[in-house]
Protein backbone atom coordinates (compact mmCIF):
# COMPACT_ATOMS: atom_id res chain seq x y z
CA UNK A 1 0.00 0.00 0.00
CA UNK A 2 1.14 3.74 -0.28
CA UNK A 3 -0.10 6.96 -0.87
CA UNK A 4 0.49 9.33 -3.36
CA UNK A 5 -1.23 12.45 -1.75
CA UNK A 6 0.83 14.79 -0.02
CA UNK A 7 -0.44 18.64 1.18
CA UNK A 8 2.54 20.10 0.20
CA UNK A 9 4.59 18.29 -2.67
CA UNK A 10 1.70 16.39 -4.33
CA UNK A 11 1.01 17.36 -8.20
CA UNK A 12 -2.42 17.93 -9.64
CA UNK A 13 -5.29 16.28 -7.45
CA UNK A 14 -2.79 14.71 -5.10
CA UNK A 15 -2.13 17.90 -3.14
CA UNK A 16 -4.09 17.32 -0.37
CA UNK A 17 -4.45 16.24 2.88
CA UNK A 18 -5.39 12.15 3.23
CA UNK A 19 -6.71 9.63 5.94
CA UNK A 20 -4.34 7.22 3.57
CA UNK A 21 -1.53 9.32 4.61
CA UNK A 22 0.49 8.46 7.75
CA UNK A 23 0.20 9.02 10.64
CA UNK A 24 -3.41 8.38 9.34
CA UNK A 25 -4.83 5.07 9.39
CA UNK A 26 -6.22 4.57 6.30
CA UNK A 27 -3.31 2.18 4.46
CA UNK A 28 -3.34 0.02 7.35
CA UNK A 29 -7.20 -0.34 8.24
CA UNK A 30 -8.03 -1.14 3.92
CA UNK A 31 -5.40 -3.89 4.39
CA UNK A 32 -6.89 -4.92 7.42
CA UNK A 33 -10.49 -5.19 5.83
CA UNK A 34 -8.94 -6.41 2.63
CA UNK A 35 -6.86 -9.32 4.37
CA UNK A 36 -9.02 -10.09 7.07
CA UNK A 37 -6.95 -9.30 9.68
CA UNK A 38 -7.30 -8.99 13.01
CA UNK A 39 -5.46 -5.52 13.96
CA UNK A 40 -5.55 -6.22 17.29
CA UNK A 41 -3.10 -9.68 17.10
CA UNK A 42 -1.51 -7.92 14.62
CA UNK A 43 2.35 -6.50 14.80
CA UNK A 44 3.45 -3.56 12.78
CA UNK A 45 6.89 -2.62 12.49
CA UNK A 46 7.95 0.86 11.39
CA UNK A 47 11.18 2.91 11.29
CA UNK A 48 9.37 6.41 11.88
CA UNK A 49 7.35 7.19 14.65
CA UNK A 50 4.57 8.33 12.22
CA UNK A 51 4.17 4.55 11.21
CA UNK A 52 3.75 3.48 14.79
CA UNK A 53 1.09 6.57 15.55
CA UNK A 54 -0.89 5.06 12.33
CA UNK A 55 -0.29 1.92 13.85
CA UNK A 56 -1.90 2.23 16.98
CA UNK A 57 -4.91 4.80 15.43
CA UNK A 58 -5.41 1.44 12.94
CA UNK A 59 -6.19 -0.39 16.48
CA UNK A 60 -2.33 -2.33 15.84
CA UNK A 61 -1.87 -4.72 18.84
CA UNK A 62 1.81 -4.09 18.43
CA UNK A 63 3.48 -1.69 17.38
CA UNK A 64 7.79 -1.60 16.65
CA UNK A 65 10.05 0.44 16.07
CA UNK A 66 12.76 -0.38 14.14
CA UNK A 67 15.73 2.24 15.66
CA UNK A 68 19.18 0.94 14.42
CA UNK A 69 21.97 1.20 17.15
CA UNK A 70 22.93 4.63 17.92
CA UNK A 71 19.16 5.91 16.16
CA UNK A 72 17.60 4.78 19.54
CA UNK A 73 14.85 7.09 20.30
CA UNK A 74 14.61 9.48 23.39
CA UNK A 75 10.86 8.88 23.26
CA UNK A 76 8.39 6.90 21.31
CA UNK A 77 4.93 6.02 21.34
CA UNK A 78 6.04 2.07 20.35
CA UNK A 79 5.22 -0.84 22.62
CA UNK A 80 8.60 -2.31 21.64
CA UNK A 81 11.88 -1.12 20.01
CA UNK A 82 14.24 -3.04 17.92
CA UNK A 83 17.66 -2.65 16.33
CA UNK A 84 17.59 -5.03 13.90
CA UNK A 85 15.06 -7.16 11.69
CA UNK A 86 16.40 -10.35 13.21
CA UNK A 87 15.37 -8.49 16.87
CA UNK A 88 11.94 -7.66 15.29
CA UNK A 89 11.48 -11.54 13.73
CA UNK A 90 12.03 -13.09 16.86
CA UNK A 91 8.88 -10.98 18.28
CA UNK A 92 6.56 -12.81 16.16
CA UNK A 93 7.91 -16.78 17.02
CA UNK A 94 6.06 -15.66 20.67
CA UNK A 95 2.25 -15.43 20.94
CA UNK A 96 3.24 -13.17 24.28
CA UNK A 97 4.75 -10.37 22.02
CA UNK A 98 1.95 -7.81 22.99
CA UNK A 99 2.29 -5.22 25.79
CA UNK A 100 -1.69 -6.23 26.69
CA UNK A 101 0.34 -9.61 27.98
CA UNK A 102 2.66 -8.06 30.38
CA UNK A 103 5.39 -7.89 28.15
Amino acid sequence: YYCPDHPNHGIGPYRRESYDRKPGPGMILRAVREHGLDAIESLLIGDKETDIAAGKAAGVGCNVLLAPPGNKPVATSADRVVTSLAEAQALLSFPSRTPRNGN
